[in-house]
C-alpha cells in the first residue's frame, strides 16, 4: 500500500506530526490506531533548534507547533529541490566553491549560512550514497526532516501563521542561480556584489492589494515617523559627538543648563590632573586618520575638536517611529533612516558636522555626518515624503504589508521638532569590501584629510 502511495505521489505528500505522549504508538516500523490509519516514526531530537520547538498562539486561541507547520510545508519542497539538483559528490564540491566566492565578494557573508546548511545535508545524503536518486524512500524523508529541523524557523505572516525557513529560499533562490548562470570565478563574484548591492535595492512600486491595505491599517495604526534630535542620536550605539556633549548642551530649557553646569563643575572638580596627564596629551595631538574607525577613534577621544566636510550628494536623516500596534519586534533595524538625493548643501563648500554616526545592519554600512544647524535649510527647502521602506519591516510583515507601509514613503510626510538640532545631514555608505562609494575630504582641526575607506 505505501510502496503504492508512494509510486502515485513521487513519496511527496506525508502528514506530518510530532509525537507526543497521546499520540505515541506502539515502537515498530509502522502501526495503525483504531481509525486504520498507517504510521511511520522517525526519531529526531533537535540539538540547536529548540526556537522551531516553541508552540505559537494563534488569533482563534489554537495552538501550532511551528515545527509540524514547517515540516508539513517543507518537505515535499526540499525532496523536489534534491530531485532538481541532483545532490552529489560534485555538488557538494561546487556549493564549497560557491562558498569561497561568498566570502570574497561584498555583501556576500549573509548567504554563507545558508549554504552551510544546504552544504552539511548534502553530506549526510553521500555518506550514505553517492548520489540522492539512490536513496530510498525512507531515507530521502529522513534526510529532509532533519535539515528542516536544523533550520531556523519565523512566522512570515501572523494573520495565516504560515512558517518561514530563510536558509531554503536563499539556497533555492540566489545560490542555485549563481551554480546555473556562473562561468568564471570573477563573473560569479561581480553577480554577488551586482544582487546585494544596498544601491540596488528595488523600491516598491506595485500597489499594495485590498486585503494587504487593511492589515497595514492595523498594524501601523497611527504611525508616525519622526526625525530624531541630536540628542537622542547620541543615544544610539555609533554616534560620536564633536567636542561631546558640552557643558549646555543644546536645550532651551533654563534648568537643563543648570543642571549642566553643575555636573560640568562637579568633574572639574573630581578630576585628578596628575593621572589625566596621558588624556590631556592625547587630546592635544593633532589626528591623522585614513579611514572611517579612526575617524570616529580620534573624535570619541577629544582630538577632534572641530571637523567640516565637503557635503555629499546624498541628504539623510534618522528617524524614530510611534505607533498604537507597533512593536520593536515588527522592525529589522534599531530606527527608520533614508538616503535623499537633493541639492540641500552647496556642493565644494565646507560644512561644519556636530556628529559621526555609523549604522550597521547586515547587509548594510552606511555613515551619517550630521551638519550644525541643519535645520535651518528645512526653511527654503522641506524634506518630501517619509522614510517608511518596506526593507525595514521583519520578514513576518514585508510579504503582507510591505507594500502599503513603503507606500506611505510618497503620501506622507516625516515629522521634526519645532525648534531642536536635527539627526540630518549627508552620508555614504560602504561599497566594496571596507571601501567607501564616497571619497570623502574634511578639514579636521583645519588641516585637510581624505578617506575612502570605513576601516571595520
Amino acid at each position: 500500500m505505501i510502496e503504492g502511495y508512494i509510486e502515485r505521489t513521487k513519496g511527496l505528500h506525508w502528514n506530518y506530526q510530532i509525537v507526543r505522549n497521546d499520540t505515541l504508538y506502539a515502537d515498530c516500523p509502522s502501526n495503525t490506531d483504531e481509525h486504520n490509519t498507517v504510521y511511520r516514526h522517525y526519531s529526531w531530537v533537535p540539538e540547536h533548534n529548540s526556537e522551531a520547538l516553541c508552540e505559537h498562539k494563534v488569533k482563534d486561541g489554537n495552538t501550532l507547533v511551528l515545527l509540524e507547520k514547517a515540516l508539513n510545508k517543507y518537505c515535499p519542497m526540499m525532496i523536489a529541490l534534491f530531485d532538481k539538483i541532483g545532490a552529489s559528490i560534485a555538488l557538494l564540491a561546487s556549493m564549497e566553491a560557491v562558498k569561497e566566492l561568498l566570502e570574497k565578494a561584498s555583501y556576500g557573508k549573509q548567504q554563507i549560512p545558508a549554504v552551510n546548511w544546504c552544504i552539511k545535508h548534502i553530506q549526510n545524503i553521500v555518506k550514505i550514497r553517492p548520489n540522492w536518486s539512490y536513496l530510498t524512500w525512507q531515507q530521502k524523508v529522513g534526510i529532509v526532516i532533519t535539515a528542516i529541523c536544523d533550520c531556523s524557523l519565523s512566522i512570515a505572516d501572523e494573520d495565516s501563521d504560515d512558517v518561514l525557513c530563510g536558509l531554503y529560499h536563499t539556497v533555492n533562490g540566489n545560490v542555485l542561480s549563481l551554480l546555473e548562470k556562473g562561468e568564471t570565478p570573477e563573473a560569479v563574484v561581480a553577480m554577488i556584489e551586482v544582487r546585494n548591492d544596498p544601491r540596488n535595492y528595488k523600491q516598491t512600486t506595485a500597489p499594495p492589494k485590498a486585503i494587504h491595505i487593511e492589515k497595514a491599517r492595523n498594524l501601523f495604526k497611527g504611525f508616525v515617523a519622526t526625525i530624531h534630535t541630536t540628542d537622542e542620536l547620541e543615544q544610539l550605539e555609533g554616534c560620536a559627538t564633536i567636542g561631546g556633549s558640552g557643558i549646555f548642551g543644546s536645550s532651551n530649557d533654563a534648568d537643563d543648563a543648570f543642571n549642566g553646569m553643575a555636573a560640568a563643575a562637579s568633574k572639574k572638580k573630581k578630576a585628578n590632573r596628575y593621572g589625566g596627564f596621558a588624556s590631556r596629551m592625547n587630546a592635544s595631538s593633532q589626528p591623522n586618520p585614513t579611514n572611517m574607525r579612526e575617524l570616529m577613534e580620534a573624535i570619541r577621544s577629544g582630538q577632534v575638536k572641530k571637523l567640516e566636510l565637503i557635503p555629499t550628494q546624498s541628504t539623510v536623516y534618522t528617524a524614530k517611529w510611534e505607533g498604537e500596534n507597533l512593536r520593536s519586534s515588527d522592525f529589522c533595524v534599531p530606527h527608520l533612516w533614508i538616503f535623499n538625493s537633493d541639492t540641500r548643501w552647496t556642493q565644494f563648500s565646507y560644512q561644519e558636522i556636530t556628529h559621526v554616526y555609523r549604522v550597521k545592519t547586515c547587509s548594510r554600512e552606511n555613515y551619517h555626518f550630521i551638519i550644525k544647524n541643519a535645520r535651518n535649510t528645512l526653511y527654503g527647502k522641506s524634506l518630501v515624503g517619509n522614510c517608511t521602506l518596506k526593507e525595514f519591516l521583519a520578514t513576518k510583515h514585508q510579504k503582507t504589508a510591505g507594500n502599503a507601509f513603503h507606500a506611505l514613503k510618497n503620501t506622507t510626510k516625516v515629522r521634526y521638532h519645532d525648534w531642536k538640532p536635527l539627526s540630518l545631514g549627508v552620508g555614504t555608505s560602504v561599497n566594496k569590501g571596507t571601501s567607501l562609494i564616497n571619497t570623502l575630504t574634511f578639514k579636521i582641526n583645519g588641516k585637510k584629510v581624505t578617506i575612502k575607506d570605513s576601516g571595520f
